[in-house]
């Protein structure tokens, strides 16, 4: 099915659900009710990650395979409310104040407030700090009354929009992930035992994936996430840009894929003759790093969509490399 063709309405939903990293019930409930359809059981781990099973086809293996995408995002939680109501908060995950000042977030109850900068502090060696607050335009009584004060959580308050070729909003990373293991458990036909983790508290250390690998014990994994696109005007050298196709993880900052694991999934995607790019990248982590290293250690891969503007109001991806994913993945599951 072209990207033209394909109904985008689940991503839609699934990037507007909220989620930020340890308060992921809303999203939680979102993906089991679309996965319930397609699932032999879903269940909820002690952590919060969501667990949905796929017994094998005919010909089962009886091998166990994790096929893991985390289902948080980046936030922030609420610290203090003065009197005047307006809330002072610290970071959850990636989340970089400097860069949205003026954006909107939305807290759960769907009270709205302004990221705002308070005071830029002289530092040393010429380094400052910025200060921010939020403005919901209330007193503390009135920010009290729509259920918010310290502990409470908020996200970056955009929708998803669309082009011909691609899509564009918060939360991208990593609701894209979701959405490609949701379309792969409805079309996938597999002799192996499929485990699929919506993994949380990715963006605050990779924990979910953690427990979950130690639970499930599983053979081989597959993570899926959003990584970084550079193909920006003025960037003289490019690794990964929208529409060049999935990336196959070589390398991060939390895992190096073995050789014949990475060379396994592109031998199959020159056979269905789909394009991928490699991702080489020395910043930052996924869940293939706790996976890979559970027990006596998992035979992992990871696939990932290239993103422009992560961890922005505006991360935006090409819907072909979305889909493109996805039957890369449904090839290697049912392939092994």
């Amino acid at each position: 099915m072209s990207a033209s063709e394909e109904n985008w309405r689940l991503l839609r939903e699934l990037t507007a659900a909220f989620g930020p990293s340890g308060r992921e019930d809303e999203i939680r409930r979102l993906i089991a009710a679309t996965a319930a359809l397609y699932a032999d059981e879903t269940r909820e781990d002690t952590l919060g990650n969501l667990i949905v099973s796929r017994r094998a086809a005919a010909a089962p293996t009886g091998r166990r395979v994790m096929v893991c995408a985390h289902m948080d995002e980046i936030g922030i939680m609420v610290t203090h409310v003065d009197d005047n109501g307006f809330m002072r908060f610290a970071p959850v995950g990636g989340f970089h104040a400097e860069r949205l000042e003026g954006q909107r977030l939305r807290f759960q109850s769907g009270l709205a407030a302004a990221l705002a900068l308070q005071y830029t502090e002289p530092g040393r060696d010429k380094k400052e700090t910025r200060r921010f607050y939020l403005d919901a335009g209330l007193g503390a009584a009135a920010v009290a009354a729509c259920g918010v004060g310290p502990g409470d959580m908020a996200v970056l308050g955009t929708e998803m929009t669309e082009t011909a070729d691609t899509v564009s909003g918060k939360a991208l990373d990593n609701r894209v992930g979701c959405f490609i293991l949701l379309e792969t458990l409805r079309r996938v036909r597999s002799r192996h035992d499929l485990y699929f983790v919506f993994s949380v508290q990715e963006e605050v250390g990779l924990r979910g994936a953690k427990a979950a690998v130690f639970g499930l014990e599983p053979d081989m994994a597959y993570i899926v996430d959003a990584t970084v696109a550079d193909d920006i005007p003025r960037n003289p050298v490019v690794t990964l840009r929208l529409g060049g196709g999935p990336a196959i993880k070589v390398m991060d900052r939390s895992v190096i894929i073995a050789p014949e694991r990475r060379e396994a999934v592109a031998a199959l995607a020159r056979d269905a003759g789909i394009p991928f790019q490699w991702e080489i990248i020395d910043k930052g982590g996924t869940d293939a790093g706790p996976v890979h290293l559970s027990r006596g250690g998992v035979a992992t891969a990871g696939l990932a969509v290239p993103t422009r503007y992560i961890h922005s109001p505006a991360e935006t991806a090409a819907k072909t490399d979305i889909l493109m994913a996805r039957d890369l993945l449904i090839r290697c599951l049912e392939a092994e």
